[in-house]
């Protein structure tokens, strides 16, 4: 079953019209050897061209000094590397490489790609581009969008060369997640009720405050906070004031004293920035519409062409009209406000979202700005792209959200469509295809604010929401925890019923946690155990046995060890193997165990053992 999470690329078809999009023209994607250079290290640009464009000559066209690179500047040649044949485009793709010269530290290398048609005429890459065709056809329908070539706009590249890397504070994490108006209000008491989840219920920063201890007895050192910005909409995903707080939330002194009173329980706090795109109230965007003449129109996509608003918008939603980020001043804005909430609020970091919108230069910018003003601020994107497309921000940004390893949990453990056989041997390949965790961050999670809560998917099942939570928290890579998943928060509908993407932003039922207080003590000791034992964070993972639907594993970390027991069906299971001897301790019970080759696992349960 396919998830809402790969919208884009949630049907052979749209999968399809990608691959074919991204063999075709000139394409740069921002693929460089290696993936993140460093000062003084020498890295080539990867560009292909496809079999409709033949290609003369291809040149990035470079600065060092900040300026916007043209065809005038110093030129790097590329050279023919390869031919590969493409069954999407129906044709050979050639494979061109360029070699640059160390950089010193510090530079921002800024470039452009051009190629050069049979008749001397230069277009710029990248075009044709994958994602706007397939946004087209996502949100127009039909079999396939023209795949508009756009020669004459060329795409702004750039790398910073550095050492930054994910802060140290982010190998321990556990993120909680808070959808603010949804999650508490000023004072107990129940909810109102709106008409529907599209109305506001009132959640507030001061809520939040109250409930601190909550989020710190799961063991959460992270919390994100759904956008806090001025914005007509409960989701706040369309901003039309990036320095100040919406005032039904409260007010910038409120979030001061709840990320002071959060960094005294070790709680960390991260901000929602949207760099994408605005709301249609922005005063910016309503000064670009009223006035063609003014500075503020190049701010954003505004012509015709772009039907049937004039402009572009995020997923055609009208009220989202999108940012042009590679215009400077649209660039700086953004910078300042993220340099504003660090220094002013002591903001520890971003979470931003559709960060596969603003191009890898806006990055580059961002990034450098976000770690020189607090170096071990956190910065991940929500990439919902192929991993190899995730891999590219890699030197862009501290990480990504892994979206295709909470894909694989909610298949195994919630939907039942893949095996533990099969969820092994994908675990394997993934951690390789990626950089390190402590290069490269790949926070994961089972369910969040845009998809059917994993409680939902998996029928109403506690314990295969307890044992999938098991599966995240004994990973490397850093929780993620959508609030109220502790006390089994439900949702009413599935996006697929046609109730839009609140379905799963019903807000918090406090009584619940009484209601499911084991189930609570059950996450809080995961959380206690994520902190208390390194090899809950492994640094490698050894299985013994997997089957179809049962499975151990060793995990290690710094001379720590655990075993992983899995049982993912309602039926007991014995699982026999030589590591299964000796005196342990369960880890979940806290009781001792005498072991002599075998444990027996009741349906559908975890078990984490300790030797003793």
């Amino acid at each position: 079953m396919e998830d809402h999470i790969f919208g884009t690329f949630s049907t052979d078809q749209l999968k399809f019209l990608h691959e074919r999009a991204s063999a075709m023209g000139v394409q740069h994607r921002a693929r460089l050897l290696p993936l993140d250079p460093s000062p003084g290290e020498p890295f080539t640009l990867v560009v292909t061209s496809g079999t409709e464009f033949p290609a003369r000559a291809i040149v990035a066209c470079y600065t060092t000094d900040g300026s916007e690179p043209t065809l005038e500047c110093t030129q790097l040649p590329f050279q023919r590397m390869a031919r590969f044949w493409s069954t999407a485009a129906w044709g050979y793709v050639t494979e061109w490489h360029a070699l640059v010269p160390p950089q010193s530290e510090g530079t921002l290398f800024r470039y452009r790609i051009a190629a050069q048609d049979g008749e001397g005429t230069w277009f710029w890459a990248d075009w044709p581009q994958p994602k706007l065709a397939v946004e087209e056809v996502l949100v127009k329908g039909g079999e396939s969008a023209p795949l508009r070539a756009e020669p004459g706009r060329p795409t702004d590249f750039a790398i910073s060369i550095d050492h930054f890397a994910p802060p140290t504070w982010v190998q321990d994490a556990v993120i909680y997640q808070v959808f603010l108006d949804r999650f508490a209000r000023d004072e107990d008491g129940g909810w109102p009720t709106p008409p529907s989840l599209y109305d506001l219920y009132g959640g507030t920063l001061r809520g939040v405050i109250r409930k601190l201890e909550h989020i710190a007895s799961l063991g959460a050192t992270c919390l994100w906070l759904s956008p806090l910005f001025p914005s007509p909409t409960h989701h706040g995903y369309d901003a039309t004031d990036y320095f100040d707080v919406e005032p039904r939330y409260g007010t910038k002194d409120d979030l001061k004293e709840l990320v002071q009173k959060a960094h005294t329980l070790g709680i960390r706090v991260l901000l929602d920035l949207i760099c994408n795109h605005v709301c249609n109230e922005h005063p910016i965007f309503q000064k670009a519409l009223r006035d063609p003449e003014s500075e503020e129109r190049n701010w954003f996509w505004i012509d015709p062409s772009y039907t049937p608003h004039g402009y572009r918008a995020f997923f055609s939603v009208e009220t989202m009209p999108e940012l042009n980020t590679d215009h400077p001043t649209v660039r700086d804005y953004l910078i300042r406000a993220a340099e504003m909430w660090l220094k002013e609020v002591d903001i520890d970091g971003f979470r931003l979202d559709y960060a596969h919108g603003p191009s890898h230069a806006f990055w580059a910018d961002f990034w450098r700005a976000v770690k020189r003003a607090k170096p071990d601020a956190w910065c991940f994107g929500e990439v919902v792209d192929p991993p190899e497309s995730q891999l590219s921000y890699v030197g862009y940004l501290d990480g990504v959200l892994d979206f295709h390893l909470g894909d694989a949990l909610r298949r195994v453990f919630a939907y039942g469509g893949q095996s533990l056989l099969w969820f092994d041997g994908f675990l394997r390949d993934h951690d390789a295809f990626f950089p390190s965790h402590e290069r490269f961050s790949r926070p994961t999670f089972l369910d969040n604010h845009d998809m059917d809560r994993f409680l939902f998917a998996a029928g109403g099942s506690l314990d295969r929401l307890k044992l999938a939570t098991l599966v995240l928290y004994t990973l490397p890579q850093p929780p993620l925890l959508y609030y109220g998943t502790e006390i089994a928060l439900q949702q009413r509908y599935g996006k697929s019923e046609g109730y839009g993407l609140e379905v799963s932003r019903e807000p918090m039922a406090w009584e619940l946690a009484t209601e499911n207080a084991e189930l609570l003590r059950y996450f809080q000791r995961l959380g206690a155990l994520r902190h208390s034992e390194p090899a809950m964070r492994p640094a490698s993972r050894e299985t013994f046995y997997v089957g179809q639907d049962d499975y151990l594993g060793r995990h290690e970390r710094d001379g720590s060890e655990i075993l992983v027991l899995l049982n993912r069906v309602p039926a007991s299971t014995t699982i026999k193997h030589e590591a299964l001897q000796g005196s342990f301790v369960d880890l979940l019970s806290e009781k001792p165990l005498a072991l002599t080759g075998a444990v027996t696992l009741e349906g559908i349960e975890g078990r984490l053992l300790k030797r003793l």
